[in-house]
């Protein structure tokens, strides 16, 4: 007999003898979204790749004389999933912001990979210099975008880099990633990058000791998917003169509020050292 049909059947009768009323209120899942402001114009832009198709993305434009910054967004995201992001970070850093879709996300054409990912950053990085107009240019990666950041910043001179949990290496995060399974797994998982993966050099964390730009690491301490080690790592390799480091306390990977402390106030005095500068 199945067990689960002893448990089933008297949950049933239960409900079934018990009624219950659902209220106006109980109807509706509102859901509240900052106003975006009218300021800022959206273009879109395309960055052809050598193999044919291209990259496209979005410029949002704050106004003349604003500096820049170009945006790279983590795994699993895509440009019209980021737009309210884009617009509040614009807002937020009172930038305009260049944006572009990996390859095979979004509306970009090709395969991911994450050479591909690192040599397509300095390729953002020259094909927007007519919308930059030699402006001052900062460079923002979270994620899986930070290996983006990294490499370009490693390449270019930026005005300055921020990394939102930046991934120092695959051996250092894709263990960690057991810590997501469910618990009944995790004893009996062991998760470990392929020969492949693990061969790629230059690692992000090697390539931070060719950067030399102001830079500002963010990361939670609670982060499950790239743990706080990782950008550790990468602050104390960086060869920047100027560097900063925010920890935020019980923040994950997906929940970190950048309008929350220490957060706000990290960025707001790194911008305002840029800026001094």
């Amino acid at each position: 007999m199945n067990p689960w049909r002893t448990l089933l059947v008297p949950m049933v009768a239960m409900c079934l003898g018990c009624t219950r009323h659902v209220s106006e209120a109980q109807l509706f899942m509102p859901r509240k979204t900052p106003t975006l402001s009218d300021r800022i114009q959206r273009t879109n832009i395309e960055i052809p790749l050598p193999e044919g198709g291209a990259l496209r993305g979005w410029f949002l434009k704050r106004g003349e004389g604003f500096p820049t910054v170009i945006y790279f967004y983590g795994n699993g995201d895509r440009l019209f999933n980021a737009y309210q992001r884009l617009c509040l970070l614009s807002e937020r850093l009172a930038m305009n912001v260049i944006c572009v879709d990996y390859r095979g996300y979004g509306t970009s054409d090709g395969t991911p990979g994450l050479r591909s990912l690192a040599g397509d950053a300095v390729r953002i990085w020259d094909g927007t210099s007519a919308l930059r107009k030699e402006s001052p240019t900062m460079v923002y990666g979270f994620s899986i975008g930070t290996v983006a950041a990294i490499h370009l910043a490693a390449q270019r001179p930026l005005t300055g880099l921020i990394l939102q949990a930046p991934i120092s290496s695959a051996q250092d995060v894709i263990p960690s990633w057991s810590r997501l399974a469910p618990w009944y797994v995790r004893p009996f998982l062991r998760l470990k990058p392929c020969a492949e993966v693990a061969a790629m050099h230059p690692f992000p964390v090697e390539e931070m000791g060719q950067v030399n730009s102001p830079l500002l690491v963010i990361h939670g301490t609670a982060d499950e998917t790239v743990p706080l080690s990782s950008g550790r790592k990468i602050f104390d390799a960086a060869a920047s003169p100027k560097k900063a480091w925010c920890e935020v306390p019980n923040a994950h990977h997906n929940d970190l509020d950048l309008d929350g402390e220490p957060a706000k106030s990290a960025l707001t005095t790194f911008l305002s050292t840029l800026h001094k500068n």
